[in-house]
């Protein structure tokens, strides 16, 4: 069993107001229900209208009627027509050769592991000669440089003014025209307004390392891909490179003119090695020749005049016990007394224990108005702060600084057991 204080009561009384709060009041003639209608789903429905769909361009619908095989073609602003489709079948291309123009068609199929080459001009699907340029000269094409960008950068627009000749293969689109017409020829170097004969035809397939490619459109190139190429799997990509620098130590590569007539200088079996031999030694103590080259040439047993004459006496040496005031051989009760202690680091001095003791403070209690800062309270005293009690009973708080902060340690009332803010939530939710 345990007591109700007066925190207790407190906190009882305010866990019973909660729960009341959140009732609902029973209304003359209405039931409760768990289908609660909310005020979110009031605002919804009041927002609720009849949908008209406009008709204005941009917004018409697909048109009714049509038949197989037509499609939507423009006929005003935002309007489209049901129309015939005027299929037209290409031929494959003809590749240009050095003496003769090719013609237009359709991409020839990339054969079965044809997949990472490119299209050439001439019909054939080959990999791209290396497209790395170094930065143009006055002799040679190439890349523009960060100068040149410069320089560019600085002439005025329209410094050269440009008159734009009319003779034939000089002349503009011309003007007029309608929505679904295309440019014909007209005359050398001229081409006017005629109705489109629209021609549908599939996108080119390409090819997988187990299947051929098909006839059909390249595939339009993005932004991002106006430097690659065509492949024969129907991608667009850059060839690999093939630019080689020249081999280092660490590093394939090209090999240098250098290393070329270093390697021709070397002659065939230049570095044939023979180890020579020498006389097999059987397990001892021996005195070693070394020749130049690093080799063991000869080997002579050790006899006592080679010890002895380096310092080491020719009679045993005896020793005895080690005492307090001459070195010599440990007793074996001083190594028994030895392994009977822990590691020096575990023990502590004589000296160094009488410090502690000195310097260790004796617990005190100290009546304060206030709880001080734990920057200056001191870790040996008990701080002990009135609290306010229903009856007028002189209780105190007990604090202690622990671990660089003030925590509460108790009080000095009775201890009587009290019950908790856990175990009246838990009689509450029961």
């Amino acid at each position: 069993m345990a007591w109700l204080d007066y925190d207790g009561l407190l906190y009882f009384w305010q866990k019973i107001k909660s729960k009341l709060d959140g009732k609902v009041d029973k209304v003359t003639g209405k039931g409760l229900s768990t289908n609660d209608y909310t005020t979110g789903e009031k605002n919804k429905l009041a927002g609720l209208s009849n949908y008209t769909h406009p008709t204005s361009s941009g917004n018409k619908h697909i048109p009714a009627g049509g038949s197989a095989g037509q499609f939507l073609k423009w006929s005003a602003d935002g309007t489209a027509v049901w129309a015939n489709d005027n299929n037209t079948t290409y031929t494959t291309m003809t590749g240009a050769t050095a003496s003769a123009d090719g013609k237009e068609g359709l991409a020839p199929k990339p054969a079965k592991g044809q997949q990472g080459l490119y299209l050439r001009g001439d019909g054939t699907w080959a990999t791209p000669t290396n497209t790395t340029y170094g930065n143009a000269t006055t002799s040679a094409a190439g890349l523009m440089s960060s100068g040149d960008k410069t320089k560019l950068d600085g002439i005025a627009a329209g410094a050269n003014n440009y008159v734009h000749p009319t003779t034939a293969g000089n002349k503009h689109v011309p003007a007029g025209g309608a929505a679904g017409q295309i440019l014909g020829w007209s005359a050398d170097g001229t081409a006017k307004w005629v109705n489109e004969k629209d021609t549908t035809y599939g996108t080119f397939k390409g090819a997988t390392s187990s299947a051929d490619g098909g006839n059909g459109l390249v595939p339009g190139p993005k932004m991002a891909n106006k430097d690659q190429y065509l492949k024969g799997d129907g991608t667009w990509g850059t060839p690999t490179n093939t630019t080689y620098n020249d081999a280092t130590q660490s590093t394939h590569g090209l090999m240098t003119a250098a290393d070329k007539k270093k390697l021709d200088g070397v002659a065939a079996g230049a570095n044939n090695y023979v180890h020579p031999s020498y006389t097999a030694k059987d397990s001892g103590l021996y005195k070693v020749t070394v020749d130049a080259s690093g080799h063991v040439s000869a080997a002579t047993a050790v006899v006592k005049a080679d010890i002895t004459a380096l310092g080491i006496p020719a009679t045993n040496t005896t020793y005895s016990k080690s005492t307090t005031s001459a070195d010599g051989l440990m007793s074996k009760e001083d190594k028994t007394k030895l392994d009977g202690f822990e590691q020096a680091s575990t023990y502590a001095s004589k000296t160094y224990v009488g410090q502690q003791i000195s310097a260790a403070g004796h617990i005190k209690k100290s009546i304060v108005e206030t709880l001080p800062e734990a920057k200056d309270a001191k870790d040996n005293i008990i701080y002990m702060v009135k609290k306010v009690t229903p009856d007028g009973t002189n209780l105190y708080d007990e604090y202690m600084l622990i671990s660089g902060a003030m925590e509460k340690i108790g009080d000095t009332k009775t201890v009587i057991e009290a019950i908790t803010n856990t175990e009246i939530d838990t009689i509450l939710a029961s």
